[in-house]
């Protein structure tokens, strides 16, 4: 998950750039409430308030979107850019872009991961997805950030293998207040405003997601061996099954009063094959079924998006059936693959995760 750094106004190690400084910070435990009213189904974002006009710009950019989870005070919206497909790469290549608001879309935190790169094309990225989101909302932050993102591309200590320590500052304006900052092979950023609330942020994920101890004993029957209590990862049985593994991700529970065995991310591998088996289904794949990791009402219309995805090797980024779904074929298959191919899956957006 992505490390949060928490926002001063003063600051000891990092180098901070005052402008009309007001006390701005991530709330020290956003996520410490009890669940009533917390809804992780996902939705496009609503046409509202600052978040709206952010959602425009990304999508504009290339970027897909989606209001992945909210409660009575607040809401996560999730944007991510899409890629072709890069052998097992894609990660590292793929922008994203975090966002709490209100709900009436007054943004109160963001944070924006662009890809890893050299320090001109990743200081690039973040200056272009920033130009059409955040610094379209406060067009005056744009001169002054533009500096910060240069000292940190330019400082010591950009790269891994540079033995100065990584670079951070920190740019407090009437707007937000700002985090950029060295992080190996490409930037972290990150802003606060006041509108930011302490125990108010969403943080479920039943809403398209069951739990380890109930998908657990449905995975052994399809040939997959989990860790002990169910948790995470599980791993194909049996020759050939080594490469297929299944990795959740379920609440921090020094940051969340959720259920520690609720699922909030699901990241797999599905081998392909290269002849022609019954590919209407995920069941010659360890999933005879079906996926016991999503709510029932999520399930099939997941399997199916995924089985097309198998089928013709073009990648997918949505939502299905209230689920934030990515898959992608992890090569370029050739023109004679008979088969389904082989994918990578991520389902659900995990909750901010924040870092002391």
């Amino acid at each position: 998950m992505r490390t949060v750094f928490r926002l001063l106004c003063l600051g000891v190690v990092s180098t901070v750039l005052i402008t009309g400084c007001a006390h701005r910070s991530v709330p020290t435990d956003p996520f410490g409430h009890e669940l009533p009213n917390e809804n992780s189904v996902a939705v496009p974002v609503p046409d509202r308030g600052e978040a709206a006009q952010v959602v425009s710009g990304l999508e504009n950019l290339g970027f897909f979107c989606a209001q992945v989870r909210s409660n009575d005070e607040s809401a996560q919206v999730w944007c991510r850019d899409a890629v072709e497909p890069h052998d097992f790469a894609t990660d590292g290549l793929v922008t994203v872009v975090n966002m709490v608001t209100t709900r009436e879309g007054v943004v109160q935190y963001a944070d924006v991961s662009p890809p890893q790169g050299s320090k001109d094309s990743v200081g690039g990225r973040l200056r272009d997805v920033l130009n059409v989101s955040f610094l379209a909302l406060w067009a005056d932050d744009a001169s002054k950030l533009d500096k910060v993102i240069s000292e940190v591309v330019n400082g010591s200590g950009f790269s891994p293998d540079d033995p100065h320590p990584p670079l951070t500052k920190k740019l407090n304006t009437g707007n937000a207040s700002y985090l950029v900052g060295e992080g190996g092979p490409g930037l972290k950023f990150s802003l606060v405003t006041s509108a930011a609330k302490d125990r108010s942020w969403p943080h479920t994920g039943d809403g398209y997601a069951t739990t380890m101890s109930a998908a657990g004993p449905v995975l052994k029957l399809g040939g997959f061996e989990c860790f002990p209590n169910w948790t995470s990862p599980c791993r194909m049985q049996g020759d050939g099954g080594g490469n297929q593994q299944i990795f959740y991700s379920t609440p921090n529970p020094h940051e969340s009063a959720d259920n520690p065995d609720q699922i909030l991310t699901v990241d797999m591998f599905i081998p392909g094959r290269n002849d022609n088996p019954d590919d209407d289904n995920l069941a010659s794949v360890g999933f005879p079924n079906g996926l016991p990791f999503l709510v029932p009402r999520a399930r099939t219309a997941v399997e199916q998006q995924i089985v097309e995805v198998r089928r013709t090797g073009d990648s997918f980024v949505g939502i299905v059936a209230g689920a934030v779904l990515i898959v992608e074929p992890t090569s370029r298959s050739s023109s004679n693959w008979q088969g389904p191919r082989p994918v990578k899956v991520t389902i659900g957006v995990a909750p901010i995760d924040i870092v002391d």
